[in-house]
């Protein structure tokens, strides 16, 4: 495709899952020769900028505000003011950067940050592509009233799981895709990533948790496996990654008392890294990463993440958990969403370990067959010509 320019838009602070799916579609289409420039929020885009300057690509700042949301204009007022001057600026800057850049589509995946850019999209002529990773938010009418406009203006839509795609009635089926995540930011994913490791009675089995720590991604559900686990096989060991919701508050403290008795009371057993921009030793080291989501988490990036290292899953059958892990074949998918049920597949994955190594063997190779980074860069590039 000559001279195709893209944007890509990338509101957050941090790089969680959305901000890396986001980078990840840029880095596969990089791989197509097709130039990507990033679009941050002026407050607090700098974690991504620095992330954006070591991968060497291009991107520029948006004046943009924050959630729409009563409670942070009840605690913040400036925020109402700002937030209303953004759906101006944000779209006179966007217009700016596309008529200088001659940028013939932009790519995002916020709903609500996307608020910002609808009065430029909808006096333009840009392709507009919407990538699904969550359901969109639809508590008031304002979230209801964007919903509808982003629907209405984008020319594609991509969902990351069948679960989403299901959800939506975009009106054409010409106008939306199916794209799985793949974890591009690996640089280097090899067969000496999966199914290396030899187990035997007296091998220690380490379990992995990557995600918020929040009551709706599992922790609490996870803490209480694990006490059952430890209690009656001394080999189980725990890494716990992520970021504490809340930051400080009543929601945080819910969380992190219950975390620190549980790493007091098996001490050398259970360690909590804190969030990890880069998961990789942690992936490296782990026999079984555990996701016990409650809610219908669409297609968490962090079960393909593992699958590139030969990390088998054990997840609730929740979302579009389902649809990325093979029952029995490269993880364990749980009958329920619930404690007994996960005590059910963690203990059938740790019961015969020679079929784990054989799982962690089956996961690797699952994923170069079915989530590897050549198809994502095809798939995203199709989606491309059939916006052109």
């Amino acid at each position: 495709m000559d001279n195709k320019r893209v944007l890509i838009y990338v509101p957050g602070f941090a790089l969680f899952g959305q901000e890396q799916a986001l980078i990840g579609i840029g880095r596969a289409l990089i791989r197509e020769d097709i130039d990507c420039h990033f679009l941050l929020h002026g407050d607090w885009g700098e974690n991504i900028a620095r992330h954006l300057d070591e991968l060497d690509f291009k991107y520029s700042y948006l004046t943009l505000g924050t959630n729409w949301s009563l409670s942070i204009f009840k605690n913040e007022k400036q925020w109402v003011l700002k937030n209303i001057l953004s759906l101006f600026r944000a779209s006179v800057e966007l217009r700016s950067i596309m008529k200088n850049g001659d940028y013939s589509c932009i790519i995002g995946g916020n709903a609500t940050y996307f608020s910002y850019l609808l009065l430029a999209l909808y006096t333009s002529k840009v392709n507009v592509i919407f990538r699904h990773g969550d359901e969109l938010a639809a508590h008031s009418w304002f979230h209801r009233l964007i919903n509808f406009l982003i629907i209405k203006r984008a020319d594609k839509h991509v969902f990351n799981c069948d679960f989403l795609r299901l959800k939506f009635n975009v009106g054409n089926e010409v106008r939306s895709s199916l794209i799985y995540n793949c974890p591009m930011r690996f640089d280097r994913i090899d067969e000496s990533a999966g199914g290396i490791k030899s187990f035997n009675s007296a091998t220690k089995i380490k379990l992995l948790f990557i995600g918020q720590l929040s009551e709706y991604k599992g922790i609490f559900v996870l803490m209480d496996a694990f006490r059952r686990l430890a209690n009656a096989d001394l080999r189980v060991s725990l890494d716990i990654v992520g970021a504490f919701p809340g930051y400080g508050s009543v929601v945080t403290k819910n969380v992190e008392s219950p975390l620190n008795e549980l790493i007091a009371s098996y001490p050398g057993r259970v360690m909590y890294h804190g969030f990890l921009d880069d998961p990789q030793s942690v992936f490296a080291n782990a026999d079984i990463l555990v996701v016990p989501s409650i809610w219908d988490d669409p297609s968490p990036n962090i079960v393909l993440e593992a699958k590139a290292f030969g990390l088998p899953a054990v997840g609730f059958p929740v979302g579009g958990i389902p649809e990325i892990i093979a029952h029995k074949v490269d993880g364990y998918v749980c009958k329920h969403a619930d404690l007994d049920s996960l005590m059910e597949g963690l203990e059938w994955m740790m019961s015969d370990l020679d079929r784990l190594g054989n799982i962690k063997k089956a996961t690797y190779q699952n994923f170069i067959k079915n989530f590897g980074k050549e198809r994502f860069s095809r798939e995203w590039l199709n989606v491309l010509q059939s916006v052109d």
